[in-house]
């Protein structure tokens, strides 16, 4: 509290001149849905949206009024955040949920928006991600391709986020995804000091936008938010993590458990079943994704 006080205070006093909002996010963390809720905010406070991915964008940044920026792989130039104004939310997401989340979708996800499962790899005899992915036949064998290729990258982008800055708030998605009144998130969202004329508006946004409400029903939701949205509870590795792949993860990436929050040691091995329920795939086989060769 003594943090978002200390923001107020500066914000108070330049919110005429600069108030940037941050926003970063990770693979599988909420992508969707929270871009949802910023366009619908956009939309009805005419706040610009500046997607910042290299620190040749800062020059897209204002230097006055207000703006949110956003990133989808938690990063900020050093530069943004020595500015005053400037305040950031960085949604996160259990890990092992992502693994789960994330090798569930690739096998099917389209080429928009996700290239890098469709393009040949050398790594992998000239084979897109998909089709490899695809082709493997065991549960396991999938999710352990997994961890070492796009699940590996996204967890060290989530670990290399500056948690030693203090203009920053970690939202979890395990929080906002179990608050069907969605009072958790309109509150985290209230560290970018909105001011009490928009307090209201907001938690209307993220209900239209929310599982809870707007989106609860399958045909309010378009294509793009179905193929994303897999499975909204938190905590899916409980069921669906088979224990001989959570051996191996603990042994590669138990420390970013630990130092994300998520974990105090490797006891939640103990907690996997050895005949876990995998996620359910669509049939892949009369279909396979194309790959250049």
């Amino acid at each position: 509290m003594a943090v978002l006080r200390r923001l107020q205070g500066r914000l108070s006093m330049r919110q005429a001149i600069l108030h940037l909002m941050g926003l970063t996010t990770h693979h599988k963390s909420g992508f969707v849905w929270i871009k949802r809720i910023l366009s619908a905010m956009r939309k009805l406070w005419g706040i610009p949206v500046v997607g910042i991915w290299s620190e040749r964008k800062l020059a897209n940044v204002f230097v006055e009024g207000e703006a949110f920026i956003v990133n989808w792989a938690g990063f900020h130039p050093y530069e943004l955040w020595e500015r005053e104004g400037f305040s950031s939310v960085n949604l996160i997401r259990d890990p092992s949920d992502i693994l789960l989340s994330g090798c569930h979708y690739h096998h099917f996800a389209p080429s928009k928006g996700e290239s890098f499962l469709h393009e040949p790899s050398e790594n992998l005899d000239g084979l897109s991600y998909q089709y490899h992915l695809c082709k493997l036949e065991s549960c396991e064998d999938k999710l352990l391709f997994e961890i070492r290729e796009k699940h590996a990258q996204t967890l060290k982008e989530m670990v290399a986020f500056p948690t030693e800055r203090f203009n920053f708030f970690n939202m979890r998605y395990e929080d906002i995804i179990v608050d069907p009144e969605e009072n958790v998130f309109q509150s985290d969202l209230a560290y970018w000091c909105f001011d009490t004329s928009r307090i209201a508006d907001t938690k209307q946004i993220i209900l239209d936008n929310s599982l809870f409400g707007g989106l609860k029903n399958l045909d309010q939701r378009n294509d793009r938010v179905n193929r994303h949205v897999l499975s909204a509870p938190s905590l899916r590795w409980k069921t669906e993590l088979p224990r001989s792949v959570g051996e191996v993860y603990a042994k590669e990436f138990g420390k970013d458990f630990i130092d994300l929050g998520y974990e105090k040691d490797d006891s939640w091995i103990d907690k996997l079943d050895t005949d876990s329920t995998p996620f359910n795939l669509p049939d892949v086989t009369e279909d396979m994704p194309a790959y250049v060769q």
